[in-house]
This record gives C-alpha cells, sequence and structure tokens, in this order.
C-alpha cells in the first residue's frame, strides 16, 4: 500500500457559556480533560454484522441510487478488502473472528492528533472502520456545509491543504456575497430579509436590517438544511419587480387573505391563480389586480393592528 497519513482530530464548539469548564477547556485547545480519552467500539447493522468500512456487501453501498456509482463504490471496497486480506493474512469478511475481537475491544482516540499510516494495513483497517461512526467527519468542510450534524460531531479528519483551500474558497464566497448586500438600498434590504424569513420588525432601521443580513450570509450551514450564502444569492438575484411580487404573496398568505387549497390559491372561496407560480404571473401582468391585493393585504393589515 502507498504510505499515506490520515489525521483524526477532536472537532471543537466553541459553548454558548465560556465561563464553564467546557469553555476553560475550548479556550485551552481541548474537548475534555487533559491526558483523558474517548473510548469508542465499532458500530453493527440491523442484523448484528459488524459496519467495517471495507464490507462491499455493507448497506451504505446497496443504498446508493445510481447504479453506476453503486457498482464503482462496490469494486472499490471489494478490491480494498481484499488487498487488507493479502496484506494481513485475515479473513476480513463480516463473519469471521477477527471482527468478532474487534467488537469486544474499545478504541481510545486522545483529544489530539490520532494518526494512521494507511502503509500499515492493521492501522488502516482501524482508520475505515472507525469512519463509518456518526462522531466523526470525513472532513472540517463537510461538518462546515452541514453534511454532518455539528452536534453529534466529535472528530473529523484533518487535512490541513484542503482545508486551507476550502476556507480561501469560503471566504471569497462570502466577500462577494456581502459586495452584493452592499450594493442594495433600504426598501431591497428588507424585502430580502423578509423572504429569507429572518423575522425583522417592519420599522427596523437599514443598519439593523444590514447587520442581520450580514450575520446571515456568514452564518455556517447548518446540517440538514440551507446553505445560508447560497439562500441569500437566490433571493438577491430577483429583479425588483419579481421581489415585490413574492413579498406581497408571502405578506397575503401570512395575513391569511389568500390560502391555498392543493396547488389552488383562493381569496376568500374564490380561486384566483391556478398555483403560486400561476399569481406571480397574474400580479406581474396586470397591475389593477396586484392594486387589488396589495389594498387587501393593507386593510387586513391596519385592522389587525387595531385590535
Amino acid at each position: 500500500m502507498i504510505k499515506e497519513i490520515r489525521i483524526i482530530k477532536p472537532y471543537l464548539r466553541r459553548p454558548l457559556n465560556e465561563r464553564t469548564l467546557d469553555g476553560s477547556l475550548y479556550k485551552e485547545g481541548l474537548s475534555r480533560a487533559p491526558k483523558t480519552t474517548l473510548s469508542v467500539t465499532m458500530l453493527t447493522d440491523a442484523n448484528g454484522k459488524p459496519i467495517t468500512g471495507i464490507d462491499e456487501h455493507a448497506i451504505r453501498i446497496k443504498s446508493i441510487k445510481d447504479e453506476n456509482a453503486r457498482n464503482l463504490e462496490y469494486a472499490r471496497i471489494k478490491s480494498l478488502r481484499e488487498e487488507l486480506e493479502m496484506l494481513t493474512g485475515e479473513d476480513l469478511s463480516t463473519s469471521s473472528t477477527f471482527w468478532k475481537e474487534k467488537l469486544s475491544i474499545p478504541y481510545s482516540l486522545i483529544d489530539g492528533d490520532n494518526i494512521f499510516d494507511l502503509s500499515d494495513p492493521f492501522k488502516a483497517i482501524d482508520f475505515y472502520w472507525l469512519m463509518e461512526l456518526p462522531i466523526i467527519a470525513s472532513s472540517l468542510d463537510d461538518i462546515l456545509t452541514g453534511k454532518y450534524n455539528r452536534s453529534k460531531v466529535e472528530f473529523y479528519v484533518h487535512d490541513p491543504e484542503i482545508e486551507s483551500k476550502n476556507e480561501f474558497n469560503r471566504k471569497k464566497l462570502i466577500n462577494d456575497t456581502v459586495a452584493t448586500l452592499n450594493k442594495m438600498g433600504a426598501t431591497e434590504l428588507s424585502r430580502v430579509a423578509f423572504l429569507l424569513n429572518l423575522k425583522l420588525p417592519e420599522s427596523a432601521e437599514m443598519t439593523f436590517v444590514y447587520n442581520e443580513l450580514d450575520n446571515y450570509i456568514k452564518a455556517p450551514k447548518k446540517f440538514g438544511s440551507h446553505d445560508p450564502i447560497a439562500e441569500f444569492n437566490k433571493v438577491a438575484a430577483y429583479t425588483p419587480q419579481t421581489m415585490a411580487i413574492k413579498v406581497l404573496i408571502k405578506k397575503l398568505i401570512e395575513e391569511r387573505v389568500i390560502k391555498q387549497r392543493g396547488d389552488s390559491v383562493l381569496d376568500g372561496e374564490n380561486i384566483i391563480a391556478k398555483s403560486i407560480e400561476d399569481l406571480e404571473i397574474k400580479l406581474a401582468e396586470d397591475s389593477d389586480f396586484y392594486i387589488d391585493m396589495e389594498t387587501k393585504y393593507k386593510s387586513k393589515r391596519s385592522f389587525v393592528d387595531n385590535i
């Protein structure tokens, strides 16, 4: 095997309260008390089979939807397992005694650099099964872009070259997005914030709205959610007319002036559009209709405010 080093490092999360033990450890670059380790054990699937990371019949591989990608991953893992079997002289099929022994012995991860030289087949075996644990992310970038639930991740695979490149690309993307933000006037800022569901007061000053959008852009992507930069750029790319229409529709729905029944859009019990997209087109093409819907919103808003 080619000499290749992998480093599993602790993932440090800034605690909500830095005046705690966790806060003190964070300031020292630690995730747990000095000289302590985290003991982990192999996972097993629903059938009790060990999840080894080098099993071509694993559920992870069977669940790959694209047939070509699934076949390629199957062949890669099978080849890797066979190579490791040749180098170690061990049977690495999931029913072997090798894995039964592994299952009974916890592995200790230190609060520092856990170094794996993949040219050592036994180190490689440990690395591959460890990477099946949900507490270990495949990279720091995968954590920051939301591919992992950061509340559960405790370690990640460190690659300084890739991390430096990804950090550069992310910072450049943020700077480019902030440049777009800087070109917006007060009305556009308020509309973008509203469409992004930032829940700001309608009377909020321009500087406050700007700061909230700036914080939104620079926030890391959360697990299972959309990238805030992509969401901001999507909304910011709307034409002024499209943005105004989308804002009006959102307000009409929130104030229950209109409602959806299936795809159809209703004003009371009257169908006014076949879908939200159809409503957008009608509002864009019929200025009288736009004014009428805007007036209905203002009347409802005024009524609510006076209750």
